[in-house]
């Protein structure tokens, strides 16, 4: 039985739990296991995932699969922070020579990201000779769930314009220095902040003034600091591109110098000096803004990062060590949320109504200007609660009723049950409404918006930013149609390029830009194997053709394709 087999999988966590902390790698400190896991990111990303797209997955999977592991990561020794990467990365692999600490560890970040659904009901164990067997309850909700990831896809942040690299002729000049000339990369990386400032691009997440109290400074000192962080990166990845692709041995082991291009480890105050140096502006504002990204073991109580985020700095001693891999990936606001949902959340609840929300709700009301003869209403309030939009065409009296909710997940694909359990409320919220008498509900709709009518069609919409969290929204007999704003953004394009109904055809042209999506993006869950600790566990995989799902994000941003 399924209760049965829960207990019996729980049982076996614990045991897992046990087990991972005894095995040879949890005595190597975690500079080396930092250098190791940065290595493997970087190989699969841009060596073996240049021309290989499982390679490429394999490497995407582990920046954030390490998010699960953190913990594990921060009881380590903290002990030769200095340690060179090269001489980490050698540690950590003489400590586990046939890589079986390895394939354990990746297997419990596994089994510990896909746990949570089992708790949560949205995936079922069944025991099968010598294990498990993890899979959806139903295909509905197989599919529910594929939707959900591959929709939260069109929000990722991401760079615009982006072109192959080619390596001009003063980074090979650079890559030629013996040793590594740090000044000198700084120096590359200044005439690189520009670009990245005209083509990063995610939502705004949050206000200034929310950035301000989160941060102490505004989101425009953010993206100075974020994209001459980037520009860096970018430096350091083609150098150590370069060096790899002219010093890696026939084993394909790197150099010193890649290394330290790959798992970069400088002393702390000359890793803000560096950041300065780029952003300009205070140095206070750079240090908060490497510690709101940074992993920290000596603070187990406040440590960051988890479901799906892994910290891009990790702060071990007085030094910082990162990834350039993990920047370009994580430096992003969205993550900035994440110590204060798990922390403080009472105060997230409260930047979530008063901020997240408004500035989700803000961005939607800029998509309908377009359209001049839509009658809008932002927060009205009636007996039964507060509708987040009101949105009426007067011609045809189509009244849609939207409600929006502002929690994201931090980088990552799944939702968190924080934002399912908004989204959640606003179904409920939604439900209220229709309770009302026709009179009552088209009076509220006057109150908020000016729109007399005489009669109206009403149709319910609910808004998240990336992803919607809980899966049951995707299937058929919700109370509302489910979007996102990149949804709502390709559905009015859609609606502008034929003269559409915005009021009427919203909602329908949002589940059909949905279909489309899935159907392009040719979507299966496949079972993957898992050993770990002699048991097997199958979990659900989903495959899917990210290049369609890239060239839809970038639509939704406005770019052309």
């Amino acid at each position: 039985m399924t209760v049965d087999a829960n207990s019996q999988l729980f049982d076996f966590e614990r045991e897992a739990d046990a087990r991972i902390a005894t095995i040879p790698l949890a005595s190597v400190p975690v500079r080396a296991i930092w250098a190791h896991y940065h290595f493997m990111i970087f190989y699969f990303l841009h060596f073996e995932g240049a021309r290989d797209a499982a390679a490429r997955r394999s490497a995407e999977t582990i920046t954030y699969r390490l998010s699960y592991i953190l913990r594990w990561i921060a009881e380590r020794p903290s002990d030769r922070p200095d340690m060179a990467a090269a001489l980490a990365d050698a540690l950590f692999r003489a400590k586990d020579p046939g890589a079986i600490g390895a394939s354990a560890l990746d297997a419990y970040a596994h089994f510990s990201e896909v746990l949570p659904d089992v708790r949560r009901g949205r995936l079922v164990a069944k025991r099968i000779k010598n294990g498990f067997s993890l899979g959806h309850s139903s295909p509905q909700a197989a599919r529910a769930e594929a939707t959900d990831i591959l929709v939260s896809g069109l929000a990722m942040p991401h760079i615009a314009n982006r072109t192959p690299t080619h390596f001009s002729s003063a980074v090979k000049a650079l890559a030629a220095r013996s040793p590594i000339d740090w000044t000198a990369v700084v120096h590359e990386a200044a005439g690189r902040v520009a670009k990245y400032a005209a083509n990063v691009r995610e939502d705004p997440v949050i206000s200034d003034t929310a950035m301000v109290e989160v941060l102490g400074f505004s989101g425009g000192r953010f993206r100075q600091i974020q994209t001459a962080i980037f520009a860096l990166a970018e430096v350091c990845q083609e150098l150590a591109l370069i060096h790899y692709m002219a010093t890696a041995d026939e084993a394909g082991d790197p150099s010193e110098a890649t290394m330290d291009l790959v798992s970069i480890s400088w002393p702390e105050t000359e890793t803000i000096e560096r950041i300065v140096m780029l952003a300009g502006g205070e140095r206070s504002d750079v240090e908060r803004f490497v510690d709101s990204f940074a992993f920290d073991p000596s603070r187990p109580k406040k440590l960051r990062g988890g479901e799906g985020y892994t910290p891009p700095f990790a702060r071990i001693g007085t030094r910082i060590c990162w990834s350039p891999d993990l920047v370009l990936r994580f430096v992003q606001p969205r993550n900035v949320l994440q110590d204060m949902m798990r922390l403080d959340k009472k105060r997230f609840d409260d930047l979530v109504s008063h901020t997240l929300e408004p500035t989700l709700i803000g961005a939607f009301v800029a998509e309908l200007e377009q359209f001049s003869s839509l009658k809008v209403a932002v927060s009205t309030k009636y007996e039964l609660g507060e509708i987040d939009l009101i949105i009426v065409e007067p011609a045809s009296e189509d009244v849609v009723i939207v409600e929006v909710k502002g929690p994201l997940p931090p980088q990552g694909s799944r939702g968190t049950e924080r934002l399912a359990d908004r989204v959640r409320e606003g179904l409920d919220q939604i439900r209220r409404f229709p309770r009302l008498s026709e009179a009552h509900r088209l009076k509220v709709v006057a109150a908020g918006t000016g729109a007399q009518l005489a009669d109206a069609r009403f149709h319910y919409l609910i808004v998240a930013r990336a992803c919607l969290g809980a899966i049951e929204v995707w299937q058929p007999g919700a109370p509302a149609v489910p979007a996102t704003l990149p949804l709502v953004r390709l559905a009015l394009l859609a609606l502008a390029k034929r003269g559409g109904n915005v009021a009427a055809e919203l909602g329908s042209e949002v589940e059909r830009q949905t279909g489309i999506l899935l159907r392009e993006s040719r979507w299966s869950w496949s079972s993957g194997r898992m050993p770990l600790f002699g048991r097997t566990i199958y979990t659900p995989q989903l495959r899917y053709d990210e290049t369609v799902v890239d060239q839809w994000r970038r639509r939704a941003a406005g770019e052309a394709i």
